[in-house]
């Protein structure tokens, strides 16, 4: 079984471990570090080895997960270089792009890979992009890894790694607002709190899980439940009225170009 090493043993490292385990994958093929004592804590009350050892960690790993804060990743890094010939590394630290892990490692195979938070609940979404050096086992490593915690899908290109945090990488966030707005707009309509909460996510879960299993388009399934006059169409009017495709569209642009200018800052 690879062997799997997290530097970094935070929320989103604990949940990609959590998936790995509920795969099937085994305790003592993956180890973490961090400097902070209550993650190393956790990571030990999951059966997997915890230290602040990074040298030793990458040492005996096959796979790294470069988990820390993008800000902090060359400080992490620098003393590792020249330690990853014959490893992959993958990274989830947001906006550096391969070139930096290249440029701080040396001889390093990359994928860079754009999780999202609900990786927290089983349920997350990552694009994945590797560089020409990496092996068809640690590609293999990289789909076990995010499959175990979602979907995980690649892409040809490192540009296209913006367009996946635009669209999954900060999605959440997007689907937060409408779910807000909703329940807002439930509870003006004289709807208790929770209820509203409960109402709300479910429509928003069933409408996520509908697109996924049917083979009708997210335009067809709009258009069964909307009948002309009705009360769907004239919320879609007022939607309208107020651009919203175009919105979503234009927040979506704002999130890829700034996506770019912090990779370019890297």
């Amino acid at each position: 079984m690879t062997r799997i090493a997290f530097i970094g043993a935070g929320n989103m490292a604990t949940a990609l471990i959590r998936g790995l385990l509920n795969s099937g994958h085994t305790a003592t093929s993956i180890r973490a570090t961090d400097p902070y004592a209550p993650s190393l804590d956790a990571m030990r009350a999951l059966g997997v080895a915890a230290d602040d050892n990074n040298a030793a960690a990458v040492a005996w790993a096959e796979v790294v997960v470069i988990a820390v804060k993008p800000q902090m990743a060359r400080e992490v890094l620098t003393p590792l270089a020249g330690q990853f010939t014959g490893k992959t590394l993958i990274s989830i630290c947001a906006g550096l792009p391969c070139a930096f892990f290249e440029g701080v490692l040396g001889d390093v195979a990359v994928i860079r890979a754009m999780p999202n938070t609900p990786a927290l609940v089983g349920l997350g979404a990552t694009g994945l992009y590797a560089t020409a050096d990496v092996s068809a086992a640690g590609r293999g490593a990289a789909d076990a890894l995010f499959n175990a915690g979602g979907v995980a899908r690649w892409v040809e290109s490192e540009a296209l790694i913006d367009a996946v945090t635009a669209a999954s990488g900060s999605g959440p966030a997007y689907f937060f607002a409408l779910i807000e707005a909703m329940i807002q707009g439930a509870t003006a309509l004289g709807l208790d709190s929770d209820t509203a909460k409960q109402l709300v996510c479910q429509t928003a879960l069933g409408a996520a899980q509908m697109t996924l299993s049917e083979d009708a388009s997210p335009t067809e399934l709009r258009t069964r439940v909307t009948s002309k006059g009705g009360t769907t169409a004239a919320a879609l009017e007022r939607f309208e009225d107020g651009d919203f495709n175009a919105t979503i569209q234009a927040g979506m642009q704002a999130a890829y170009a700034r996506a770019q200018e912090l990779a370019a800052q890297s």
